[in-house]
């Protein structure tokens, strides 16, 4: 990391940063991620924390290997949010807490229109995904996104396809499952009604 000298605002870079590179050689320093932490400084906003992830996904196909195919991200500066978007869905990650403890949301059933622009879903209701512990590990989260939206497109065709090697796979067979069955009473529910009132 390198931080400058001169200033008095506390911020740290990437090495990489187009920052460091306005700054003259003689005030610039390195320093560890730890050491600045403990010192006091902050992430810069463009190279550290959730902007720096974007930038680099955007940048690096190779970031987060074959995950990064069908999800593309952007940044929210009002939420000061990284966003992904799948085939199937909506997501926020909020660094929450201390640095780097990344927190992940998902869009609430039903708001998802692939029509709309992130600015758009990004102003729409959001519930915390709890079953993704907050971590600094932010291939973990692409990784949960990337298994999420692939076993959306398995149970909108069969959810019977759907996994059932690990304890959270079977949780997840489950819930479809019951998903379906609640479906079907629905289904006959309404069958039932317009039998009642002879539209059948």
């Amino acid at each position: 990391m390198v931080i400058s000298s001169k200033s008095n605002q506390m911020i740290y870079h990437k090495e990489d940063c187009p920052y460091v590179k306005r700054m003259q050689t003689k005030y610039s320093r390195y320093i560890s991620e730890q050491g600045a932490l403990g010192k006091g400084y902050r992430p810069c906003s463009y190279c550290g924390g959730l902007h720096g992830i974007y930038v680099k996904f955007n940048s690096d196909p190779k970031m987060f290997g074959r995950l990064h195919d069908g999800i593309t991200a952007s940044f929210d500066r009002i939420d000061k949010a990284l966003c992904f978007r799948t085939d199937n869905g909506f997501w926020k990650v909020l660094e929450q807490g201390e640095p780097e403890s990344y927190r992940l949301w998902h869009l609430n059933h039903g708001h998802f229109d692939n029509s709309l622009s992130d600015k758009v879903l990004m102003r729409r209701s959001f519930h915390r995904q709890t079953d993704v512990k907050p971590t600094s590990n932010m291939q973990r989260i692409v990784q949960y996104i990337s298994d999420h939206d692939r076993a959306k497109k398995i149970i909108d065709n069969d959810w019977k396809k759907l996994p059932k090697n690990t304890p959270k796979q079977r949780k997840y067979y489950k819930q479809a499952k019951r998903r379906e069955q609640k479906k079907q009473g629905r289904r006959l529910d309404r069958l039932f009604e317009q039998l009642e009132k002879g539209e059948l």
